[in-house]
This record gives C-alpha cells, sequence and structure tokens, in this order.
C-alpha cells in the first residue's frame, strides 16, 4: 500500500510540475511573454467575431492602398524609360534616337526586383524578430521617400548619369515594397476573422491590378 501511494505522490508532482509549464505564473513572465499572451487572446477575439470591425477596414484600406502603390512603382518604369529616351536622347541619330540605350533601360528595370529580393529576405526577418506592424510602417515609410526621390533623380554627381542615380533609388524602393509582401499577408491575415479571411486577402491582393 505503502508503495503505491508512495506512486501517487510523485505522479501528481509530475503533474503538477507539467502544468506549471504550461502555465507560467505572472512573476516568470517577462514582458514579452506578456504581450504574447495578449496578443494571442486578441486573435481568439478576431476569430470568434464574424463582422468586420473598423479595425480590420482600417488595417485593409492601409494595406490595399500600399499594394496598389507597389505596383504602380514597380510597373510604371515602362513608361519612363520611354519618356527618358524622348528626354535624353532626342538628338541621337537612326534608330537610336528617342530610345535608352539597351544596358541602361535593363539596369533601371531590374532595379526594383533586385530590391524586392533583399526586402523580403531582411523585412521579413525584422518582422518577426521587432514587430510586424513596425516593421511594416517603415517598408512603407521606404517607399514613399524613395518614390518621391526616384522622381527627382537627375546627373546630380559628376560622372554619374540620370540612370544609375535612378538605379541606386529604385534598388531602395524596391527594398521597401519587398518589405511589404510578406508582411501584408500576415497582417491582413491576423486582423481578418476566420470567416473573412480568404476574402480579406484576395481583396487586398487584388489591389495590385489596380496598380498596374
Amino acid at each position: 500500500m505503502s508503495f503505491h501511494n508512495s506512486n501517487s505522490v510523485a505522479d501528481i508532482a509530475e503533474m503538477e510540475k507539467a502544468q506549471l509549464r504550461k502555465s507560467p505564473s505572472v512573476i516568470e513572465m517577462d514582458d514579452r511573454d506578456k504581450d504574447l499572451i495578449e496578443r494571442q487572446r486578441q486573435l481568439e477575439e478576431l476569430d470568434g467575431n464574424t463582422r468586420v470591425n473598423w479595425e480590420m477596414i482600417k488595417k485593409l484600406t492601409v494595406c490595399g492602398v500600399a499594394f496598389l502603390n507597389d505596383a504602380y512603382d514597380m510597373f510604371a518604369i515602362n513608361i519612363v524609360a520611354m519618356m527618358l529616351g524622348f528626354v535624353y536622347y532626342h538628338d541621337a541619330e537612326g534608330s537610336a534616337q528617342n530610345t535608352v540605350p539597351k544596358k541602361w533601360d535593363t539596369l533601371i528595370k531590374i532595379a526594383v526586383q533586385i530590391g524586392c529580393l533583399l526586402g523580403q529576405l531582411v523585412m521579413g526577418r525584422l518582422g518577426d524578430k521587432v514587430g510586424r506592424t513596425t516593421v511594416y510602417a517603415a517598408s512603407l515609410m521606404i517607399a514613399i521617400i524613395t518614390t518621391v526621390a526616384s522622381a527627382f533623380s537627375n546627373s546630380m554627381v559628376k560622372g554619374i548619369n540620370v540612370f544609375v542615380v535612378l538605379f541606386i533609388w529604385r534598388v531602395l524602393l524596391g527594398f521597401g515594397i519587398g518589405g511589404d509582401y510578406p508582411l501584408t499577408a500576415t497582417i491582413v491575415s491576423e486582423y481578418a476573422s476566420v470567416h473573412n479571411r480568404g476574402k480579406m486577402i484576395s481583396a487586398v491582393f487584388s489591389c495590385q491590378g489596380f496598380g498596374n
């Protein structure tokens, strides 16, 4: 009988330890743990709420407009390249007249893709470490600033033509756009309820078509 009782006591002790591991006390939790628990509570509330609320509409609007702007920034370079040909090569002879040379045309068109690759790797990782909303806001600011800077590109430095300057700005622009892509899908899925998640993500990503 004593052997049986000792086993029971050991089992109870093990169960209590397991329960403590699953439910850490407030004293043992640091600020990060508290934030994670609070975030989990908010997500559970969103999953249980089937109605579209103001917070959801606000997030979806920001993400949708950002995607529209990203698409415009990425694909507008095709028209910009034609305009640059008329501005900088209007006095060229033959078939080269009003046409940007192939090497410069390719350089400014692949710049955003290079930045996007880097931005997705760096900003996506930072979003997990620092916080998605904070990093997403930083990505938007980078995209806005570099878009304006790209519009003012010129041969500002001796020996560097306008195409090199535009290439640099568009790589940085792509870096900001690259941060938008992985974070937008995550943010939208977090703030949309389970019942509306698919429709909301589709609506946000469809804004890219309007930006084209």
